[in-house]
């Protein structure tokens, strides 16, 4: 995992203002999870996985 430890206790601070999506992910990976994204068009969700699946 090529990720700074300043970047990781940023990731365990919440503080996601100074974490690009792809450090988040490369982390939470790291811990076997995944990372999903939800953007919300009204009430429509289109949820984006790290696994590389999309759900509507």
């Amino acid at each position: 995992m090529a990720i700074t430890q300043p970047r990781i206790s940023a990731l365990e601070a919440g503080d996601l203002d100074r974490s690009g999506l792809a450090t988040l992910t490369s982390y939470v990976e790291a811990l076997c999870g995944t990372v999903e994204v939800t953007a919300t068009f009204g009430n429509r969700k289109l949820v984006l996985s790290s696994d590389g699946s999309a759900e509507v």
